[in-house]
């Protein structure tokens, strides 16, 4: 039996591009389309950005913050950068664990949430966010490299996907690395 999963990526661009307007369009459509996940880039941890879109989406879903979402955040892992932004998850699905992993370049990090499906399968979302300097593409392979190694060191998941902001095109080495792996 073939289960559905809907899944969704965006990067909130932390405080930028005018956070305090657009949140609340923000929220709106995402309570409209309902995904069973959402993978978040560039969270602003200091304003707690995360949490209050998933307590947002909640309180409109269900009349408290409780639920049906729950989020899981990484910092990035840069002494200075990691203190303001992070990637997350948020989950509809029961959650059976996370973890994460350090990509450099900046303290980028992986994060790796391990759901149950309807249909009692598991699967992997990782969230994740590329190095951005549009020049430094083996910056991308690398951490490409990296995720899949690290991906592939673990025990066999039938379903991994893996969103984000990879700062490339389509067709680019990381995201054809991926592909391949």
């Amino acid at each position: 039996m073939a289960t559905q999963v809907t899944i969704a990526t965006i990067n909130l661009h932390g405080r930028a591009d005018r956070w305090p307007e657009r949140r609340h369009l923000l929220t709106v459509r995402i309570v409209e389309a309902l995904p069973d996940l959402i993978s978040l880039q560039e969270i602003n941890l200091p304003i707690r950005q995360g949490r209050w879109l998933c307590k947002q989406i909640n309180f409109r879903l269900s009349g408290s913050a409780k639920g049906p979402y729950k989020l899981v955040q990484k910092r990035y892992q840069h002494p200075f950068k990691g203190y303001f932004e992070g990637v997350g998850v948020l989950t509809r699905l029961p959650l059976l664990y996370h973890d994460g992993l350090g990509l450099g370049y900046g303290g980028r990090v992986a994060l790796r949430v391990h759901v149950e499906l309807p249909s009692h399968q598991t699967m992997d979302i990782i969230s994740t966010h590329f190095h951005h300097v549009p020049y430094e593409k083996e910056a991308r392979e690398e951490q490409s490299l990296k995720l899949a190694g690290w991906l592939h060191s673990h025990k066999h998941v039938p379903i991994q996907v893996i969103a984000g902001d990879f700062n490339e095109g389509p067709d680019g080495l990381a995201i054809n690395y991926m592909k391949q792996s």
